[in-house]
């Protein structure tokens, strides 16, 4: 078991139970809905989600642009 203060560790811990929660949603997705939906799954581990400031065009293409 590793210890709570150790923070070298707990990157690795969010990993492993991350890779985890994606297997059994995988898992779940093609036992339950892939026939039928015909889909994929994947994994993302870099992400990034924005929003614009304001509703202007400026604002929206700048928060487009981040993500893109």
């Amino acid at each position: 078991m590793h210890s709570a203060d150790n923070s070298a560790t707990k990157p690795y811990i969010v990993s492993h139970n991350l890779l985890l929660a994606h297997a059994t949603v995988v898992e779940l997705y093609r036992e339950k809905f892939q026939e039928k939906q015909g889909g994929q799954s994947g994994i993302s581990l870099v992400g990034q989600y924005v929003e614009p400031y304001s509703e202007s065009a400026k604002d929206r293409a700048s928060a487009t642009a981040t993500i893109l």
